[in-house]
């Protein structure tokens, strides 16, 4: 009885089932890392790197003195644009977590976010949205999305571009 079991279990494992696949043959490839200059000046920081199908944009804040300024570039096949500033001002918000971006939708609208300060009612920040659809030559007046009333305190945001959503108004 023995030695029909041990003819089983070999008769088992020689089968296509228990065999090992032969293994892919290694891909082709070497990755090689490139240092890139950025247009951003020295005084820059929270970069924000966004794509969408018409290409990749990077958004920062550059800071002199008490002036803050979300500006942007947008990479092109001979390197990055000029950079175009979106807003200004002594009162936005900076910190290493919220970041702030620019977006470019479906229909080539940007749309900007960023965060404001601001000490009254009570001390606290707010979202800030603008939007641009002439490819950054004037940009809507800024506005918060989050109704009056709302505590505003701490607002995170992400504007991702969505396939559903070919629009921002």
């Amino acid at each position: 009885m023995r030695i029909v079991a041990a003819v089983i279990i070999v008769t088992a494992c020689a089968s296509p089932a228990c065999t090992r696949a032969t293994p892919a043959p290694p891909v082709d490839w070497t990755l090689t890392l490139q240092t890139v200059a950025t247009p951003a000046a020295d005084a820059s920081a929270q970069p924000q790197l966004t794509a969408s199908k018409d290409g990749v944009i990077l958004s920062w804040l550059e800071s002199a003195g008490s002036q803050t300024a979300l500006k942007y570039s947008e990479r092109t096949d001979t390197g990055w644009s000029e950079p175009h500033m979106v807003a200004a001002g002594s009162d936005f918000f900076v910190n290493y977590a919220d970041v702030p971006s620019v977006v470019r939708l479906a229909d080539r609208t940007l749309v900007a976010h960023w965060l404001r300060e601001h000490k009254a009612p009570a001390p606290g920040y707010d979202l800030r949205l603008s939007r641009s659809t002439d490819e950054g030559k004037s940009w809507s007046a800024p506005f918060s999305p989050v109704p009056p009333g709302v505590s505003r305190l701490g607002p995170i945001c992400r504007i991702s571009p969505s396939p559903n959503y070919s629009s921002f108004s």
